[in-house]
């Protein structure tokens, strides 16, 4: 668990995702398809809904999925890349591509 984090914080599957450094798309398949822990399915409770009516989770469930997910033999979770958010307020300058 991240130094700071309420554990009892409910956070959309992006926001989850960016406090747990997995992708997205994993919170979602660890809701929808569940996770193994000690040889048996568990899936990841959801715990309510924001105005949006975007799922919520709270923050410790999610993190006892990481931690399952990343002890499991079977797991092919690959960690997120470290996000360069300098780069990402950058334009790309398509002029250089052109450049010969």
């Amino acid at each position: 668990m991240r130094p700071g984090a309420n554990p009892d914080a409910k956070l959309t599957a992006a926001q989850l995702a960016l406090a747990l450094n997995v992708t997205p798309q994993l919170v979602n398949t660890w809701h929808t398809d569940g996770y193994l822990t000690n040889g048996e399915r568990v899936y990841l409770p959801e715990a309510g809904r924001n105005w949006k009516g975007h799922r919520l989770f709270r923050y410790l469930d999610g993190a006892k999925a990481e931690a399952a997910t990343r002890q499991s033999p079977r797991s092919f979770r690959k960690p997120c890349a470290v996000r360069d958010w300098d780069a990402l307020d950058r334009k790309p300058s398509h002029a250089d591509a052109w450049v010969s």
